[in-house]
């Protein structure tokens, strides 16, 4: 974001520094307006053309450079944030609720660039400017300049006497808003069910009462305080332009200044009411950026752990010596012994919560706090790098996701670079070409068609290892009879999940569990 900062410090900088000019200039041509000083009226006119100009073709290009940029870092920041999340930990990304997460991903990095944008820019900005109002007052009146600055200065005991306060209420707002997504998820994920088990009304009366305490414990409280601020700052803002206009009149009556640098004054207080409330917006915002930072360190946060050796194997000979794993204080996996050699057709058997998903996350490295030990071509998966692990393995998850969009683009994602032939082919063996060319969507497209795109999203992958879990899920038998034929023919490495018996005749190495 370094390049749109550059663009919106100079920007804001040009304009600062203008409007300060641009005082200056009104309040001579002020003097020479009485004073009937023709040439000079006409030199300050020009330069006020040139400022005019200046404000109309530089700031506005200044701005137009600043949005380009700022949209090209903001596509890459959620691109490395997106990226963070999908290396946290398997275990702990589980722990994050879904609407969590998406309002995290959604909001919290646009809030935060946002934030992070002002607050370098104004800290930039102030002491810039200050320095050039200062050279700019001093040089007129001294004690005039200080009496008007001194004034202003009030103004910043609001936002200081109150920076706590208004923290801790932007961040239970997050919070809140954190919460009421993880219900608006559970609604629009499930309106069928809703619908079906009469539960509208109870979710509507969860989200109005998730509001009602917020609103009597936060909000409302939220609202009278920022309410007061805007008040006294309001009534404060009217004091100050009334005393300076007051001692002003009486210094020009006792022909102190003119009434050119009464007039530049009031320009120059308008700066410097600027200045101060850039000043305020640091005070009340620089903590609120501190929320969305502590927000966002949760996606950064237990990171799986990089390096290893690379696995530059083609085969892979897989044991499991003494497996032992457990969700709390409940077994899973019993210290576990079995071998699945390569170019085996390997079923994972048993009953629901048997440990047969949980030895395949495991094997993919999803899961990591296990007991025992898992040994490729006899080195400890352990001291194996996960991505170059990850990058031999293709997976068919059981609950499958079709993506909006062709059949030929949702199996692509399997493999980027495979081209049309080679997903033509694909298509023909999983039996789907009356799907070619057509916009799909998971509303589109039955549970068995599902099943059949997700295993061949696998099969695209140029990998030495396929794993199917439940891939019979959905099928009918015609399509279990595919499957069973698709596993037995195919020359990989192959690795399935099934508690139906009838998946057994297409496996040579089975594992009870």
């Amino acid at each position: 974001m370094y390049i749109p900062l550059f663009f919106n410090s100079v920007n804001e900088i040009l304009s600062g520094i203008l409007i300060i000019y641009t005082a200056g200039i009104i309040g001579d041509f002020a003097d020479a307006v009485l004073k009937m000083d023709i040439s000079y009226v006409k030199y300050n006119f020009y330069q006020l053309l040139f400022c005019i100009l200046i404000n109309v073709i530089i700031i506005p290009s200044m701005g137009f450079l600043c949005n380009v940029f700022m949209l090209k870092g903001a596509l890459s920041h959620d691109r490395i944030v997106y990226s963070r999340f999908l290396d946290k930990k398997y275990e702990n990304a589980m722990q994050m609720k879904e609407g969590e997460v998406q309002y995290r991903l959604e909001n919290d990095p646009i809030e935060f660039r946002y934030y992070w944008m002002e607050i370098v820019t104004k800290c930039i900005l102030i002491p810039i400017l200050l320095i050039y109002l200062g050279w700019c007052t001093i040089r007129i009146h001294v004690i005039f300049t200080l009496f008007t600055f001194g004034i202003s200065l009030i103004k910043l005991i609001l936002p200081i006497l109150f920076q706590k306060l208004l923290a801790k209420y932007d961040k239970a707002s997050r919070e809140y808003s954190t919460g009421v997504r993880n219900i608006e998820i559970e609604i629009s994920d499930r309106p069928y069910a809703i619908a079906i088990l009469h539960l509208k009304k109870a979710f509507l009366e969860r989200l109005e009462l998730k509001f009602q305490r917020f609103f009597d414990k936060i909000e409302k409280k939220n609202i009278k305080l920022r309410t007061i601020i805007n008040h006294i700052s309001t009534i404060l803002d009217t004091i100050d332009n009334l005393l300076i206009l007051l001692v002003g009149s009486i210094l020009v009556a006792n022909k102190v200044i003119s009434t050119g640098v009464v007039v530049s004054m009031i320009g120059y207080i308008t700066m410097f009411d600027y200045i101060l409330n850039n000043i305020n917006f640091l005070i009340e915002n620089i903590p609120i950026m501190k929320n969305l930072l502590e927000r966002l360190e949760v996606l950064y946060q237990d990171q799986e752990e990089e390096g290893g050796k690379e696995f530059l194997g083609k085969e892979a000979n897989i044991s499991a010596k003494q497996l032992s794993f457990s969700y709390g204080n409940k077994v899973i996996i019993d210290h576990k012994n079995f071998s699945i050699p390569f170019h085996s057709k390997t079923a994972l058997f048993g009953e629901n919560g048997s440990g047969k998903s949980t030895i395949i996350k495991i094997l993919t490295g999803l899961i990591q706090d296990y007991k025992g030990e898992i040994q490729i071509n006899q080195e400890n998966l352990r001291n194996i790098s996960k991505k170059s692990w990850r990058e031999k393995i293709a997976f068919a998850t059981q609950d499958s996701y079709i993506f909006e969009g062709t059949l030929e683009e949702n199996i692509r994602l399997g493999n980027l670079e495979a081209n049309d032939q080679e997903i033509n082919e694909i298509i023909k063996e999983i039996g789907l070409e009356y799907l070619k060319n057509r916009k799909i969507s998971m509303e589109d497209v039955s549970g068995g068609e599902r099943q059949r795109i997700s295993i061949a999203r696998a099969l695209i992958k140029e990998s030495i290892i396929l794993i199917l879990d439940e891939p019979n899920n959905n099928l009918d038998k015609e399509g279990i009879q595919w499957l069973q034929t698709l596993i037995k023919k195919s020359d990989k490495m192959i690795i399935f999940v099934s508690h139906e018996k009838e998946m057994l005749s297409c496996a040579n190495n089975i594992i009870q569990l």
